[in-house]
């Protein structure tokens, strides 16, 4: 019972401390360059 609630603490930590602006922010602008860069070899791959 205690441990359930005390995860629970750290877990809702956890999700509010991943999900501020700056850091969403930086995820999502990796992803976009990730999925940048996975179209242009794909792209690059198709040419040869």
């Amino acid at each position: 019972m205690e441990s359930d609630r005390r995860r629970s603490q750290n877990y809702s930590y956890y999700y509010s401390s991943s999900y501020n602006p700056s850091s969403g922010y930086f995820t999502s602008a990796s992803i976009i360059l990730i999925v940048i860069s996975f179209g242009m070899f794909i792209h690059a791959l198709q040419w040869r």
